[in-house]
């Protein structure tokens, strides 16, 4: 009988802390983590005033929340190292069009271009992939209207075609094929049929 009433006890015991486990203070990465997915810079500057947390970035780029990145970025400070800066700055570039964030891309693009001409082939490949048409479509116009652009060639095109599955994004494939043409006819090397 001591056995029944002890499992029942710690049923309820189990059963009232999941019903009020909301009531305990969450961990501060978790509150932080979801005020950057609702877009909630005030917790944001609460909770980090005083010591800012690099990896608000990549959340704020993940959730497409360009304020919290504007602010996360200006707090953090930034890296002794040039090369480290601009591995890190190529990183947060290449998932904004990962996730889609034109917005981003356009309000981080200076930033960017302050290192050298941007390759934006796998940030191409990235949005492609993710099927989102209008960012591959904004930075493949891009390399045609911006001179710190790195151009692309026929072959980085080819491979980024290569990389995205043909049946899901058909769209964004064309796009790519007749980018491809165009830049087969402005190097020189014109082409009578497409080429997979």
């Amino acid at each position: 009988m001591s056995y029944i009433i002890t499992f029942i006890f710690w049923v309820f015991l189990g059963f009232t802390f999941y019903q009020f486990q909301d009531m305990f203070p969450k961990d501060q990465n978790e509150i932080l983590s979801e005020a950057v997915r609702v877009g909630d810079i005030d917790t944001i500057k609460t909770l980090t005033e005083e010591n800012p947390v690099y990896w608000l970035i990549s959340k704020a780029i993940e959730y497409g929340q360009l304020e919290i990145f504007l602010y996360v970025s200006a707090q953090v400070k930034p890296p002794e190292s040039r090369f480290m800066e601009y591995v890190i700055a190529k990183c947060d570039f290449e998932s904004m069009a990962k996730y889609g964030h034109i917005h981003m891309l356009q309000a981080f693009l200076p930033k960017f271009k302050k290192y050298e001409p941007v390759n934006v082939v796998k940030a191409i490949t990235y949005a492609a992939t993710q099927g989102h048409f209008e960012t591959v479509d904004y930075l493949i116009n891009l390399t045609f209207s911006d001179n710190d652009m790195a151009f692309l060639t026929s072959k980085d095109l080819t491979e980024i075609i290569n990389n995205v599955h043909i049946q899901k994004y058909p769209q964004i494939i064309d796009l790519l094929e007749e980018t491809r043409i165009c830049v087969e006819y402005i190097s020189g090397n014109i082409i009578t049929t497409r080429n997979p």
